[in-house]
């Protein structure tokens, strides 16, 4: 997978005002678009705290929707620690993280009824797990590779990298080093 930013940085780390396309990424499945705007939901602390929409598509259909996440990078990781709430095909989405000193207790994972996909911290690489720890990708020295292509997992692949999630798989130590 390629991943690519379709804005300047100041643009990136700067709160969406009207859906627009921000990055794309090349898929073995076709092209992911990610689609940025105000959050629809939440009201006055939505609009307070900058909370956004994010769409992400792949080959024009809407694949993941995470409709009360924030800006890339802290504030993202920060509402994700906390949780966010959208869709990932189809089906009620539970988006969280935790980062700790034990590696075992690091993770990213994308909660849907009867499905989860998790990420998880492996050696110097970062592993996609499914709900029976079957491995659907990883990515070894910033290259993501895809063992079982398939939408879901592109897209929660395509929400960790654009998110800034990979933040949950370092130690807290490294913060104070």
């Amino acid at each position: 997978m390629r991943f690519e930013r379709q804005v300047g940085f100041r643009a990136w780390q700067s709160p969406a005002g009207e859906r627009e396309r921000y990055a794309s990424a090349q898929t073995k499945l076709g092209e992911a678009v990610l689609l940025r705007g105000r959050a629809v939901q939440g009201g006055v602390e939505a609009q307070w705290n900058g909370w956004e929409e994010w769409v992400i598509t792949l080959a024009g259909a809407e694949l993941v929707v995470l409709r009360d996440i924030a800006v890339p990078g802290i504030a993202a990781r920060r509402r994700v620690s906390k949780a966010v709430h959208g869709t990932l095909g189809g089906a009620e989405l539970k988006l969280s993280g935790r980062r700790t000193l034990r590696p075992s207790g690091r993770y990213v994972v994308f909660e849907t009824p009867g499905r989860s996909i998790s990420f998880r911290p492996h050696g110097l690489g970062v592993r996609v797990l499914d709900g029976q720890e079957n491995l659907l990708a990883q990515r070894i020295s910033g290259q993501w590779q895809e063992t079982v292509p398939s939408e879901d997992a592109i897209g929660a692949i395509c929400a960790f990298e654009w998110g800034g999630l990979d933040h949950f798989m370092d130690s807290p130590l490294m913060a104070v080093l």
